[in-house]
């Protein structure tokens, strides 16, 4: 049960990942990642 929690994180977090470099491509921003800080918390929690 908790391998399939922590397999659960980790492709929330690879969703994070993908919908934030999609979401940079649109914006097409000066290299500006909103959930950098968020994820960052998120691996030193995890």
């Amino acid at each position: 049960m908790v391998l399939f929690l922590s397999f659960l994180q980790l492709l929330f977090l690879k969703t994070l990942i993908i919908l934030q470099c999609l979401a940079c491509e649109v914006e097409n921003s000066s290299g500006y990642y909103p959930l950098t800080e968020e994820m960052a918390d998120l691996k030193i929690s995890g």
